[in-house]
Parts: structure tokens; C-alpha cells; sequence
């Protein structure tokens, strides 16, 4: 039973919006400010040295419920917390990592593993987030593995798991071609790939996004068409063998690019695009209902040019914001979600002298906490960096990246070799180039570039993801002077590689220890799990290895320290083990005591 005042706090997405303290005994405590709030999404309850004796996380119907048996009381969201004089200390028995991508973090004690670490070499923890491998070394030239030799002029790439088989397919379309298709990932090194039809007869197919338009579970596309002027909506209606078409719009002059987002945060994704002799960009709002019923907002009818527009928080603030390139006007801006129904959208000016600004994206390229932008313009010879400096509104400082290219056309950014920086890579239309430049991550970077391809006809498309799905990043494109659609592997795995937690405190008297990982492991490959537990964080001793899955007697009295070690290992420079996860489950005598208690992931 508690003997201090403990704390009921009201958080969305871990930021605190209300909180309160409270006696044990106490039948309540109201939070008014959440009265009429609908964006709680967890309710704790903590005592005074922050142990957490009750964290609700599932909402129904307006209710939160606990986690695991024996409800400690009940949140009615706006009104109470319901705090019984009977509550025990939860008493964590599982602790689990499922994420690294935060990176290495300082060595201090925690409750709980977050998504950083201590220390790490050799491993690749943010190319793939939720996922560690090893590292890569750039290869020179990259292999080339072709999913498409027939399909004329491609335009638009997106990867994503249509068939939900746990890889990723690859959805396209072909403006000279005039189709839209997707390609089913079957698996193999390298994978094999199966034509899979969407739409034929789509003049001009410019540009396909995809996702779960209407909420059913299974992944939709939207795609528009340069020559048809058009926005259509392609339903999923079986594994994506059968498709239902819906047109949004069929006037968005020689619309160049859509792509989706749930901008107004009402749980289903609306549309964007941009539309070139339209000198346009617009959004499309999802009403929700089945069939669904699209209203039309344009953002900037007078924008010369448009490219492309992409969503992003940009100032941070939680809403997505809209990133857009404007070819005529040389004009890089982003417009500020203001909220309000219909949304109210402010400009503002990142440059308005990229020659020819093409396509932009964001991502948070130094780590910092926000999103900085990377763009390119057909006339300009350097892609462009611009960095997030904060400030209402947002500044920006604008640097070019590496060697001079020509005339890019569509870039992305990730973590390509695996080093815990984020790299950039770029199609060149003129150049017959597929490109990518390394971030050696010192300040200031300099960018040395490493050609992928550089007699691939006209490269327009470009994405960035794990299509092989061995954990490290590849990049795939669509030679729009030809007919083939094409990814490399652009790394080969180093030999060995290791990563360290941080170390977890554990209110509990440790008698028994049993780890279990989630990890692929192909042959030639390898994963061990090493532990070392103690009664402080300053003597925590040697490690030891552990077997996964077999308990293993550790004999800790009183609050007990744990810190683990997990190292990867491969004899074929090709492959590579993947940790997804990695868990620790403890007994204690003060378990025993309570009898049989849930599993908890602190």
C-alpha cells in the first residue's frame, strides 16, 4: 500500500495536460481541465519516488480502462480518478525494447527503456526503426535487381505492404505507359516480384500514394494523371487483386503529384496535390462517411508551376503542416496548419530562388528534435539543405549538399549505410544518374556523393526503403527515358557489431531472469544476449551470457540494476541477423507474495 501522496496525471502522447495529487484512501480527483478535452490518451497514477502504480492506456466509449486485472479504480475522461486505499505497486515483471532509433544517450538509471541506448558499434540502429542490424559498408558499384522491364516511362514509385505479408510490394505508375499497378513482393534473395494491375488506359499517370483511405484495414491508392487532369481513388476490395475507382477531380490541370495524410486529425487520411498548368496546390478532406465524400480546399491557385506537396509538422505544434515546390516561381514555401474547420493555412517562404524547385521532404536530418527540410530545383547544380532553427515561425538556414548534380528531379533521405546519420540520395533526369551522398556526420558535412546508377535512361522516381528486408536501406527508381522500374542494394554488412542499454532500475527483489528476443537470424548469422545484474548501477559486474528463453537464477536482495549487451555477428558480407525486439521477465519474492501477476511492460 502506498504511504506518500501519489500523482494522477492526464497525458497525450506523453505530454502532460493535467495532473493532480492525491492521498491513498482519496475515492477521487477531478481533472476539470480535461473536461472538454477528447485528446486524452492515458491516465498514471505515480507515488513520490515515481514508481508508476497504475497506467491505463485503452479508451472505449469514452472510458479509460487498466492494462491487466485488478483495476486499481476508474477514469472518466473530464471528470474523476477513482483512487482506492487498497492499491498495490504495480510491480513490473516484463521490460521490453522495441525501438532504438533515438540513439545513444547518456548513462544514467531508468524506469524504463525508451527508444535510446548507451553505447554501439558496428550496428545499425536508425535506418530502420524498431529494428537493429549490423552496419554497412558502400558498395561500388551497387548490384542492380530489376522488378519491371515493361513498364513505359515510370513516374511515381511508393513502397508499402499491400498484401500484409510483412514485406514490402511496390505500387507505380507510367505516364507514357498510362498505368497504374502494383508489384507483389514474393519473397527470395532478391525478392521476385508479380505484376499486379490497378488501372490501364490512366492518361498520363503522374503520381500514386498509398494507404488506408477508407479504414477498412486493407491499403487503398490515390493516383492523378498529367494528360487526364484527374484524381481518382483506387478501394482495395481483395489482397489487391480487385479494385472499386472513385474520381475526386477531373479538372487539377496536368496534375503532377498527390499523396495522403490526415490533416485534419479526425483519424482518416485526406488528399493532396499539386497541379502544374493549374498553378496549384489543394487538398482534399475525407468526410468520414462510406461512400466517402470529398471537399476541395485549395491552398494557392496562383502557385507557377506546382511540383509537389507533401505534408510535415514542420513548426512542431502536433498538426501536419504542407511543404510545396513550385517549378515557374522558383519557389520553395510552406503553409501553416492554423486548425478550424475548414482548416486555415498561413504561408511562408522558405526561398523564392531554387531555379527550377522540383520537390522537397522533410525529416529531422541532424537529430535534433525537429524537422529540417531537403530539397532540389531542375535548374539548380547543388541539392539543398535547409536547417530548422526554430522560432515563430519557423527560420531556416539553407546550405547545398556534396558535388554539383544535374538537373535532379525527386530525392529522399535516410539512413543508408547504417552509421546513425541520415544520407540523402537523388535521381539526375539528364544525367542518366541514380545518386546518394554520405553524411560523415561532422560538421560541417561534406556530402561525398557515390553513384548508383549512371546509365539508367532518364531517372525520375526515387524511394528509400528495405525491400530485401535484411534491415538495411535500399533505393529503388523508375527510368522514365525507358521502360524499367529497378532497386540496388547499396551496402555490404560488416563482420561483427554490439549494442548496450541503458541501465534499468527494478523496484523488486530479482530471484529468476528469463530474456527473449524477436530476431531473424538467416544462416551464416548470429545473436548473443549478455546481462549483467547488480544492486546498484556502479557495481553491476561482469557480463555473462544469457540463452534466450531458459530462466536463468539471479539472486538480487532488494532493488536490482540490469543492463544488457547484444552483439551480431555474420560470416557472409550479404546478410545480416535483425533484432527486433528484446525482452527480460523477472521473479521476485515480492511476486510471491501477491500471487500471479500480469505481464507489465514498465
Amino acid at each position: 500500500m502506498a504511504t506518500g501522496p501519489l500523482t494522477i496525471t492526464a497525458q497525450e502522447d506523453h505530454e502532460s495536460l493535467a495532473s493532480r495529487r492525491a492521498q491513498p484512501g482519496t475515492k477521487s480527483c477531478v481533472l476539470p481541465e480535461t473536461e472538454k478535452s477528447n485528446r486524452v490518451s492515458e491516465i498514471q497514477v505515480t507515488d513520490h519516488m515515481g514508481h508508476v502504480w497504475f497506467s491505463s492506456l485503452r479508451m472505449s466509449h469514452g472510458r479509460l480502462s487498466a492494462g491487466r486485472p485488478g483495476i486499481l479504480g476508474e477514469v472518466v475522461v473530464g471528470l474523476s480518478v477513482l483512487v482506492f486505499s487498497t492499491i498495490s505497486p504495480v510491480g513490473a515483471d516484463v521490460a521490453t525494447q522495441t525501438d532504438w532509433s533515438g540513439g545513444a544517450a547518456e548513462n544514467r538509471t531508468v524506469d524504463h527503456w525508451d527508444r535510446s541506448f548507451v553505447a554501439s558499434e558496428g550496428v545499425s540502429w536508425l535506418a530502420v526503426p524498431g529494428r537493429i542490424t549490423l552496419t554497412g559498408i558502400a558498395l561500388d558499384p551497387a548490384p542492380k535487381h530489376v522488378v519491371d522491364g515493361l513498364f513505359v516511362r515510370p513516374s511515381s514509385l511508393d513502397p508499402v505492404d499491400m498484401d500484409g505479408d510483412g514485406d514490402l510490394d511496390l505500387v507505380g505508375a507510367a505516364i507514357a505507359g498510362n498505368r497504374v499497378r502494383w508489384w507483389r513482393n514474393e519473397g527470395g534473395q532478391p525478392p521476385v516480384w508479380t505484376d499486379m494491375p490497378i488501372e490501364s488506359g490512366f492518361a498520363g499517370a503522374s503520381s500514386v500514394r498509398a494507404g488506408d483511405i477508407d479504414g477498412d484495414g486493407s491499403v487503398d491508392v490515390v493516383g492523378c494523371a498529367w494528360v487526364a487532369n484527374e484524381v481518382v481513388v483506387w478501394y482495395n476490395g481483395a489482397q489487391g487483386v480487385t479494385w472499386t475507382r472513385q474520381s475526386v477531380a477531373t479538372e487539377f490541370g496536368q496534375c503532377h503529384w498527390v499523396d495522403l495524410a490526415d490533416l485534419d486529425d479526425d483519424g482518416d487520411l485526406d488528399l493532396l496535390g499539386a497541379a502544374a498548368a493549374a498553378n496549384t496546390v489543394a487538398v482534399w478532406i475525407n468526410d468520414g462517411a462510406l461512400p466517402i465524400a470529398w471537399t476541395m480546399q485549395t491552398i494557392d491557385d496562383s502557385y507557377g508551376g506546382a511540383r509537389s506537396l507533401v505534408p510535415a509538422d514542420l513548426d512542431g505544434d502536433g498538426d501536419l503542416d504542407l511543404l510545396g515546390t513550385a517549378l515557374e516561381d522558383d519557389d520553395l514555401s510552406w503553409w501553416r496548419n492554423d486548425g478550424g474547420g475548414p482548416i486555415s493555412w498561413t504561408r511562408h517562404i522558405v526561398t523564392d530562388s531554387l531555379a527550377g524547385s522540383h520537390h522537397a521532404d522533410a525529416w529531422d536530418m541532424d537529430l535534433d528534435g525537429d524537422l529540417d527540410i531537403v530539397a532540389l530545383g531542375y535548374g539548380h547544380p547543388w541539392l539543398k539543405l535547409y536547417w530548422n532553427e526554430g522560432g515563430d515561425p519557423v527560420s531556416w538556414r539553407g546550405e547545398d549538399i556534396g558535388d554539383a548534380v544535374v538537373t535532379p528531379l525527386v530525392l529522399g533521405a535516410g539512413d543508408l549505410d547504417g552509421d546513425g546519420d541520415m544520407d540523402v540520395a537523388a535521381t539526375a533526369d539528364s544525367w542518366n544518374r541514380v545518386m546518394w551522398w554520405h553524411n560523415n556526420g561532422e560538421p560541417p558535412a561534406e556530402w561525398p556523393a557515390t553513384t548508383v546508377a549512371s546509365q539508367f535512361p532518364s531517372p525520375w522516381p526515387l524511394a528509400i526503403a528495405d525491400l530485401d528486408g535484411d534491415g538495411a536501406l535500399d533505393v529503388v527508381s523508375g527510368a522514365s527515358g525507358g521502360v524499367e522500374v529497378a532497386w540496388w542494394r547499396l551496402t555490404e554488412f560488416v563482420a561483427s557489431g554490439f549494442l548496450e542499454s541503458r541501465v534499468l532500475s527494478i523496484p523488486d527483489h530479482v530471484v529468476t531472469l528469463e530474456c527473449t528476443i524477436d530476431a531473424r537470424i538467416p544462416p551464416m548469422t548470429g545473436v548473443s544476449v549478455l546481462l549483467r545484474v547488480g544492486a546498484s548501477q556502479d557495481d553491476l559486474g561482469d557480463w555473462f551470457s544469457i540463452e534466450p528463453d531458459r530462466p536463468l537464477p539471479v539472486m538480487v536482495r532488494g532493488p536490482a540494476f540490469l543492463q544488457y549487451r547484444v552483439e551480431l555477428g555474420t560470416s557472409d558480407v550479404n546478410v545480416a541477423p535483425a533484432v527486433q525486439s528484446i525482452a527480460f521477465e523477472w521473479t521476485s519474492d515480492l511476486q510471491t507474495r501477491r500471487g500471479a501477476s500480469s505481464r507489465v511492460q514498465p
